[in-house]
């Protein structure tokens, strides 16, 4: 259980921060994942899952010793790295450009659309 535990108050930082920006504190892991879905990317992913295999391992005596250390720190650096880059304001303002943009283009190939027409009928 040594290679887990060493990881532990790392763990629950990354979880507490998952918590916050993705919702209810009495998920584990594995759904708040789910719930972050693209939100995240995918070596994040992979990361919270060997985290998750790790956490299970950790609860059997024999299997608790194949748990390696160092490969969980860097799977829990990663994910808390994934979790601290994630911006939720720079997101929604990235959509909502995006849905303008989208307009924009629509009101000017109508415009062109209603001169073509208003020229074609010879009101121009």
């Amino acid at each position: 259980m040594s290679g887990f535990s060493s990881v532990e108050p790392e763990l629950k930082k990354v979880e507490r921060q998952l918590h916050r920006k993705f919702g209810h504190s009495r998920w584990g892991i594995d759904r708040l994942m789910r719930r972050a879905g693209r939100r995240l990317p995918t070596r994040a992913h992979k990361a919270a899952a060997e985290i998750q295999e790790a956490r299970q391992m950790a609860h059997h005596p024999r299997l608790a010793r194949v748990v390696d250390g160092e490969r969980l720190k860097g799977s829990v650096r990663v994910l808390g790295d994934a979790v601290r880059d994630y911006d939720d304001k720079a997101r929604r303002i990235d959509l909502l450009l995006s849905v303008l943009r989208a307009l924009a283009f629509n009101l000017l190939v109508l415009g062109v659309i209603m001169l073509v027409l208003a020229h074609w009928r010879g009101l121009i």
